[in-house]
């Protein structure tokens, strides 16, 4: 017994009320019950504990999970019509129209619109089928989307002097180059100029859209330090360089955008994407024969932020400064 419910009991009329007292050094309580008709509401109190209900099983007649992302069902919003018809889809709107192919093996179901993908687990090409099911369902969850919403990528053009125009068939961007740079519009992407240095690429199509913003920037990448270049707006990366002072030139270099780290950075700055930086330069100077110690351009001593987290990386590394 304890006061919790002796407090419930009191709050619900059962008792009148109750005290705790100490009686050769263990804790009790005092116990005022109510009557009614000359008898007490409650006599006693019985802890009851019930088992869990348990259902034994062979493993082979349990079934396996389904898949997380293939198995989610992807609603039909009003104004998209989705027909199936022998692993054919064909996917409708007052926009435009996309037919999708599946695969034989994946099996398509149109229930109260909702649309369901599903696959046989038994079979035994089941692990090369799974892979391609929840991508099956994120194409077609995306055309449903695009359809609807449609989606769009903004860019920033960073620079002095750096500006784009836009007439609707090619994109004229403006980077320091000797020439200014046309880009031709893609068919079924639109490009906007919200401003000479923001620019919104948009479509139906997201893997166009994309990858229409992708060469974009590639046409003048983004280099953190002078600030200048086209990026994707939100984007944000991390990139240190190693430099001989004496000499004037750069002995390595390492970002959060390299090939090798990439996808574990994934356009973050963290703690995390800061050592995977620092264990990248680490590892392209290994070769390398330093004749000075590693100093930072502000201060040798005083570390903060950021360049501290990475300090503190290089030092557990072997690196003194």
């Amino acid at each position: 017994m304890n006061s919790s419910i002796l407090e419930i009991l009191k709050e619900e009329g059962y008792i009148l009320d109750y005290e705790k007292q100490v009686v050769d050094n263990l804790p009790s309580f005092i116990v005022k019950l109510k009557y009614y008709e000359k008898s007490p509401v409650i006599s006693d109190i019985v802890r009851v504990s019930k088992p869990g209900c348990r259902r034994y099983s062979k493993y082979k007649d349990i079934s396996k999970a389904y898949n997380g992302l293939g198995a989610a069902p992807i609603n039909i919003p009003a104004g998209v019509s989705v027909e199936y018809n022998n692993g054919s889809m064909l996917i409708k709107s007052a926009k435009a129209e996309k037919e999708v192919s599946l695969i034989r093996d994946v099996v398509c179901q149109i229930i109260d619109n909702q649309l369901l993908l599903s696959v046989d687990q038994d079979k035994d090409n089941y692990d090369k089928i799974k892979p391609m099911w929840g991508t099956y369902r994120s194409n077609i969850n995306n055309i449903i989307n695009g359809m609807v919403d449609g989606f769009s990528v903004n860019l920033e053009i960073n620079g002095v002097g750096y500006k784009a125009e836009c007439d609707g068939k090619y994109l004229t961007l403006y980077l320091a180059y000797s020439h200014n740079v046309k880009y031709k519009v893609p068919k079924d992407v639109e490009i906007k100029c919200i401003k000479p240095t923001h620019l919104v690429v948009s479509g139906m199509d997201k893997q166009k859209v994309y990858m229409v913003a992708s060469d974009i920037c590639k046409i003048r990448k983004y280099d953190p330090y002078k600030g200048k270049g086209v990026v994707i707006k939100g984007k944000f990366m991390l990139r240190k360089v190693l430099i001989n002072d004496v000499k004037g030139i750069t002995l390595t270099s390492a970002s959060t955008l390299d090939a090798k780290i990439k996808d574990v950075c994934k356009g973050k700055v963290n703690a995390e994407t800061i050592k995977q930086v620092s264990s990248l330069m680490v590892e392209r100077l290994s070769g390398m024969k330093l004749e000075q110690q590693l100093t930072f351009d502000r201060g040798a001593y005083k570390y903060t932020g950021l360049v501290s987290q990475f300090a503190e990386a290089l030092r557990s590394s072997g690196f003194e400064f």
